[in-house]
């Protein structure tokens, strides 16, 4: 999915290419919100020569539909693309940092050896390769990877299609899993404990603990015993309250895996930080020792619902919760 300043960039380069100088007009017709964005893209392109801005704007027209060829490899974490490419050579890594996201390329450049970033080819060379030989030297860097579809061949959203979420859509899911697993924990214990946990986090992050400790009153015993043995679980790092919420929730998540998911791990772990990785495979290789099935199908209608609910929140992708309708229909 394009981020808001790659739709301007676009816009900006189709406008150009139709209609020329005149295209700054474009701006015109939008709210202040957005103009300033549109005629900031606009004037980047507009102060180079006529005659280069053009088979530069055709160019990058090129490149935005390669990078949509290339989404799988765009939606894998950067830290697992960069060992494949330090053996590839500068030129080559050049040609395939023009078809990454370039939030994954200032990922990359930082952890490149710096005699290989200083021996990268300079931005129009890498633009000026043909096509075949684009598709030649992305087919087999793809090879390094497991395939990961787009959300566009789905027609229902079921626990095994987890990878086809962005890598902050599942950060942002193993927060909300931890926070409602901390909440389960605490609901059977007194007031006095839950007010000094909660007074552990942010303003809003206590809110929000305190009105899931509230809705989970009337959950079975069982899964709340489950809960403050999930919470025993974590040992006795220390951990600041992101990093508590998020390796409470992999753990979590751990539970949901049953023994065909290995093909989910293995893609969802292509999205994930190693770390994050590394962590739901130690706490998977713990629940794999108990074969607990029923218990696993439940929690990933556990995880479904909280996918649904920050889908239709806005929180991650609306499209989701589209899906989860369809799945339940």
């Amino acid at each position: 999915m394009q981020s808001q300043q790659n739709k301007y960039q676009l816009v900006a380069a189709l406008g150009l290419l139709s209609q020329g100088d005149t295209a700054a007009r474009l701006a015109d017709y939008l709210g202040e919100t957005f103009r300033p964005h549109l005629q900031t893209e606009m004037e980047g392109w507009l102060k180079m020569e006529p005659a280069s801005r053009e088979a530069l704007l055709a160019q990058f027209l090129k490149t935005v539909r390669s990078q949509e060829e290339f989404s799988g490899i765009a939606d894998i974490h950067p830290a697992w693309l960069l060992e494949p490419l330090k053996k590839e050579s500068p030129r080559v890594i050049g040609i395939l940092l023009r078809n990454i996201p370039s939030k994954h390329v200032r990922y990359i450049l930082e952890h490149l050896p710096r005699s290989t970033v200083d021996q990268l080819p300079k931005l129009v060379e890498s633009f000026f390769v043909p096509k075949e030989i684009l598709s030649l030297i992305r087919r087999r860097f793809e090879r390094n990877f497991l395939p990961l579809h787009t959300s566009r061949t789905l027609k229902a959203f079921e626990f095994s299609h987890l990878y086809y979420l962005r890598h902050e859509e599942l950060c942002l899911l193993f927060r909300t899993l931890g926070l409602k697993e901390l909440a389960l924990s605490l609901t059977a214990t007194s007031k006095k404990i839950a007010q000094i946990v909660c007074n552990r986090f942010s303003v809003s992050d206590a809110r929000v603990l305190a009105e899931k400790i509230r809705e989970c009153r009337e959950t079975d015993p069982a899964r709340l015993q489950e809960a403050r043995y999930t919470l025993l679980e974590l040992g006795g790092r220390k951990l600041g309250a992101e990093d508590f919420l998020k390796e409470l929730g992999l753990a979590v998540l751990s539970k949901a895996f049953t023994a065909g998911d290995d093909f989910l791990y293995q893609a969802l772990k292509q999205k994930l930080d190693p770390a994050e990785g590394y962590l739901l495979k130690r706490y998977m290789d713990v629940q794999g020792q108990k074969g607990d099935v029923l218990g696993a199908k439940r929690l990933q209608g556990e995880v479904l619902e909280q996918i649904g609910a920050l889908s239709q929140t806005g929180k991650i992708d609306p499209l989701w919760a589209q899906y989860l309708v369809a799945e339940a229909a």
